[in-house]
C-alpha cells in the first residue's frame, strides 16, 4: 500500500510540476497511456490521486487508455469522479501471451459494474504497442 501510495503521489507531483503551468498557458488535452502493468498504475492514479480537483470542473486527464493491462482490482471505481468523468479506452491484443483471448470482456464489465462508459478496441497482434496501432485504434 506505501508503495501505490509512492508512485500516486508522484504521478500528481509530476502532474502538478509539468502539465498544470503549461496547460495555463498553451490549450491542450492531456491523454494518459498505461500499457501492460502500467495500466493498474494509471486506473490508481486516476482513483486515488489529487492533482486537478473536479471542483475546478476540470477532470486530470481527458483520455486514459489502457493497453494490454489490467484495471486494479482493487479500487472502487464508482466512487471515482476522475473515472466518471475521463474518456476511457480499453485497448487489447487477440493473440496477446499475457491475457486469453476473451479477457478484455472482464475489463469492460468491471467499468460497467461501477457505471464507467468505456469503449474497446481489439487488435490482431501480440503484447506491443506502436504508432500504427494508436492510429488503427483511433486514439490520437
Amino acid at each position: 500500500e506505501s508503495e501505490i501510495s509512492d508512485y500516486v503521489n508522484y504521478l500528481d507531483e509530476l502532474y502538478e510540476k509539468e502539465i498544470v503551468p503549461n496547460k495555463k498557458q498553451f490549450s491542450f488535452e492531456v491523454y494518459a497511456l498505461g500499457f501492460s502493468q502500467g495500466a493498474a498504475t494509471l486506473s490508481r492514479w486516476l482513483a486515488y490521486g489529487h492533482s486537478a480537483p473536479l471542483m475546478t470542473g476540470k477532470t486530470k486527464v481527458d483520455k486514459a487508455i489502457f493497453w494490454c493491462g489490467n484495471l486494479a482490482h482493487d479500487v472502487d471505481y464508482s466512487k471515482s469522479e476522475q473515472f466518471k468523468h475521463t474518456s476511457i479506452y480499453l485497448v487489447f491484443a487477440e493473440n496477446d501471451q499475457y491475457y486469453p483471448p476473451d479477457f478484455y470482456k472482464t475489463q469492460v464489465e468491471l467499468l460497467q459494474k461501477h457505471g464507467i462508459e468505456s469503449k474497446f478496441h481489439v487488435f490482431k497482434g501480440k503484447h506491443e504497442i506502436n504508432a500504427k496501432l494508436i492510429i488503427e485504434a483511433e486514439l490520437y
